[in-house]
């Protein structure tokens, strides 16, 4: 099917919208102020067992969800930014991802992320597979902003970019430390002028297990896997 979602709801609750053994070729919303494929404002969201292909356009998104309190939750599902769109956009709410496969997913235009751009929000994702993932700005897969939790394991990644933070940008303010987990990575190829894994700024704590790397390309002489800034603590085991 061909189309776009626009839902939104001016009362937050026990709202749901569903979507199971879908797919979905997206066309760009009628609503000109909006620049994503589903824009949801305050509704919880399932999608499961679908495949989700992005359009052409450089400037567009697949997923804008929005509000307060809401989860988001994607499963066994396939998304494809078709070099395009960038993945997912989240603020304040809860996103849980598992079993989903992300490929060609790009950010051309906004502050950053490929696949997920997070402000103030809680973030689970586990047993995902993640393919050419680009961010001109920040986080080639991950744009974490002053978020309340980030939790990645069991990810397989392929072919990052991003000028800051090939997988991963963490920027976290002085006020409430935060906490950043990733565990069981497997990760082939990355490109970055900073921080062929992550860039961390501030003041955030990141935890790193079982991280097997290859085949990364820096731009910059001097730069490393990992790039922090702050009042920053990287763990690796």
């Amino acid at each position: 099917m061909f189309g776009t979602i626009d839902a939104n709801s001016e009362i937050s609750h026990n709202n749901l919208i569903s979507i199971n053994k879908l797919k979905i070729n997206c066309l760009e919303s009628n609503n000109i102020s909006y620049d994503s494929c589903f824009n949801i404002i305050n509704y919880d969201m399932s999608i499961l067992n679908s495949y989700i292909f992005g359009n052409n356009i450089n400037n567009y998104g697949i997923i804008n969800f929005v509000g307060e309190n809401k989860k988001l939750n994607i499963t066994q599902s396939n998304i494809d930014g078709n070099f395009s769109n960038w993945g997912i956009k989240i603020k304040k709410n809860e996103i849980n991802i598992s079993k989903t496969t992300f490929i060609n997913c790009s950010n051309y235009v906004n502050t950053g992320g490929g696949v997920l751009n997070a402000y103030d929000s809680y973030i689970n994702i586990r047993n995902c597979t993640f393919s050419n993932s680009y961010s001109t700005n920040y986080g080639g897969i991950f744009y974490i902003n002053h978020c309340k939790k980030f939790e990645a394991t069991e990810l397989n990644i392929f072919n990052t970019t991003s000028s800051i933070g090939s997988v991963l940008y963490i920027y976290n303010d002085f006020n409430n430390k935060f906490n950043a987990i990733m565990n069981n990575i497997y990760h082939k190829g990355s490109n970055a002028m900073q921080g062929l894994i992550a860039v961390v700024e501030n003041s955030a704590n990141l935890y790193i297990k079982n991280y097997h790397g290859s085949d990364f390309s820096c731009e910059s002489y001097g730069s490393g896997s990992f790039v922090l800034k702050g009042d920053v603590v990287l763990n690796i085991e």
